[in-house]
């Protein structure tokens, strides 16, 4: 099973006591939480989503997480892994410094998003109806978990304290979803017919067999020196960041974004309910031959039913009311760095810059962050929440009750 990006559990282990995931992703299988690790219960929630609570009994300290994770591919199984690639579990690292998790699978894999917030919010329920009264509550959301955990954060301030979210499209989905596109209609037109079916129709069998697809066929093409002029055009038209000048490099940060138009289009659209990526309009600059490019590009109309799908259900506003803190590389692949500009263009047009920080980190890959940074993410949160004054629900009561239903 290849590692992915979108596969990410939160590297968190701080010195103060939180447990930060490894900088690589990994998929999201059934491991066992080793036994000296307090984890009761689990559970499924009225969606179907897999819960599972993780709370000392001895030394809690009142702070409990609530993970939203990354992408995972619409054909891999549910699962909440809380256990390291070398063993490690998260749940004991961070019961060691008092701190509880509460984790959710969300009811399906692949675009998650609006299932995510869901899952999350219901999960707070979950909790309290465990008997657990958390003193401070944080969402915690990594890749597509941190757009969850942004657009939690806008939408059910009186549950939660502040947040985090690392290296997500908080920013724009749509901004997103085309980045993944556009990198295969000009792989299509650098490497035509080396891929079945289009950027926004997938065949069954690439979705199926892409990792060795890629092997066989694509890498070899990525890789071949022949090549190497129509690869950095490719990287340079998309903007792609690749870790060095190889073209192993180049070819690897190809592949992750790439991965996402096989294995993500399809879905997005059944959940969209239509198909969101136009460029009729775009203009491509940045080749060899612009002229060219732009007369020879594939191009495809979006399906009106999907952008305002997107607009209205999977849009954040920037419109915080809670202590918000994102965290991004700037030479994520996967996951742009533009996406942190967007996202603090619209907090400072709703005048809630109060409530938001960034911290840039000067690093290549997805959510490839140091425990130092970590560190500084909660430690900024940690701030932001002592100095800044709480939500008041009460000033709200008729929209709290509108949301929870009561």
């Amino acid at each position: 099973m290849e590692n992915r990006s979108t596969y990410l559990l939160v590297r968190l282990l701080l010195l103060a006591g939180i447990l930060l995931m490894p900088a690589r992703t990994y998929a999201e299988t059934p491991l066992p939480v080793t036994p000296a690790a307090v984890c009761d219960p689990e559970g499924t929630q009225s969606n179907g989503a897999k819960y599972i609570i993780c709370i000392p009994k001895a030394n809690w300290n009142g702070t409990l997480f609530i993970y939203a994770h990354g992408y995972v591919a619409p054909d891999e199984p549910l699962s909440n892994n809380l256990t390291l690639p070398d063993g490690t579990s998260i749940v004991e690292a961070l019961q060691v410094f008092g701190y509880g998790i509460a984790a959710t699978s969300y009811s399906h894999n692949g675009l998650a998003v609006l299932d995510g917030v869901e899952s999350v919010t219901d999960l707070v329920t979950v909790v309290r109806s465990q008997g657990y009264n958390p003193q401070r509550l944080y969402l915690l959301g990594v890749s597509q978990g941190g757009l969850v955990a942004t657009l939690a954060a806008e939408r059910w301030p009186h549950l939660f304290d502040g947040g985090l979210a690392f290296c997500g499209p908080y920013g724009d989905l749509l901004v997103q979803s085309d980045y993944f596109t556009d990198a295969r209609v000009l792989f299509d037109y650098f490497f035509p017919d080396l891929l079945p079916g289009t950027p926004v129709e997938i065949p069954q069998d690439l979705f199926e067999n892409w990792s060795s697809v890629y092997t066989t066929t694509v890498k070899p093409a990525l890789v071949d020196p022949i090549n190497s002029a129509k690869v950095n055009q490719l990287l340079q038209i998309a903007r792609i960041p690749s870790a060095d000048n190889s073209a192993e490099s180049k070819a690897s940060a190809i592949q992750e974004v790439l991965w996402y138009n096989v294995k993500a289009t399809n879905d997005a659209i059944e959940r969209l309910g239509g198909q969101p990526y136009d460029n009729q309009d775009k203009v491509y600059s940045g080749s060899d031959d612009d002229e060219a490019l732009n007369a020879g590009v594939a191009r495809f109309r979006a399906d009106q039913s999907a952008l305002d799908e997107i607009t209205a259900r999977y849009r954040s506003t920037g419109n915080l009311r809670i202590p918000l803190v994102t965290m991004h590389t700037t030479g994520d692949p996967v996951v742009p760095y533009d996406q942190t500009d967007i996202y603090k263009a619209k907090v400072d047009a709703q005048g809630q810059g109060d409530y938001y920080d960034n911290i840039r980190v000067e690093a290549f890959g997805h959510c490839t962050f140091s425990q130092f940074n970590v560190l500084q993410s909660f430690g900024r949160l940690q701030q932001m929440v002592d100095t800044l004054p709480p939500y008041m629900a009460e000033l709200f009561l008729p929209l709290v009750t509108m949301k929870t239903g009561d």
